[in-house]
C-alpha cells in the first residue's frame, strides 16, 4: 500500500508503483469513481489505439489514393505468394522426380555427404556436388 499526501493546491502525487501498474504516462486522463462505502476507483480513460501507419493512410486518404494503392498492395502480396507456392511446387516435384530416379537406377547420394554438401552451401562456401554410389546389388 502506498501513501502520498494532498497539496495546498490539491494535487496528489501518484506513486510510481501505481502509474507503473495502471500504465500511466504523462498527459494520461483519469476518472474517478465513488463508491457508495466511501471508497473511490481510479480508471485511465484510453486513447483510442492508433495503427501504426495511420498517418501515411489518413495522408492517402486526402490524396484520393488510399484504395488504389491498398489494392495494388494486395495484388503485389498475392502474386509474390503464388510465385513462391510455384517455387515450392517446383521443388517437391523435382525431389518426387530424383527419388524415382534413383529407386529405379539404383544409383543415388550418400546421406552424410549430401549433409556435408548442404552445411557447405549454407556457409556460402565453394563445394562440389556429392559423388553418387550405387546402393542397390
Amino acid at each position: 500500500m502506498s501513501r502520498t499526501a494532498v497539496t495546498t493546491r490539491g494535487r496528489v502525487t501518484i506513486p510510481k508503483r501505481l502509474r507503473d501498474y495502471l500504465g500511466l504516462s504523462p498527459g494520461d486522463k483519469l476518472r474517478f469513481e465513488y463508491a457508495d462505502d466511501g471508497a473511490v476507483r481510479i480508471v485511465p480513460l484510453r486513447k483510442p489505439a492508433q495503427s501504426k501507419g495511420s498517418r501515411f493512410d489518413d495522408f492517402l486518404k486526402a490524396e484520393g489514393i488510399y484504395d488504389e494503392v491498398q489494392a495494388r498492395a494486395l495484388r503485389r502480396a498475392l502474386a509474390e505468394h503464388v510465385a513462391e507456392t510455384k517455387r515450392h511446387r517446383s521443388f517437391l516435384d523435382d525431389a518426387a522426380r530424383a527419388d524415382i530416379a534413383m529407386h529405379e537406377s539404383g544409383v543415388g547420394y550418400a546421406m552424410p555427404d549430401v549433409h556435408a554438401y548442404v552445411a557447405a552451401k549454407l556457409g556460402s562456401e565453394q563445394v562440389k556436388r556429392p559423388s553418387p554410389v550405387k546402393w542397390r546389388k
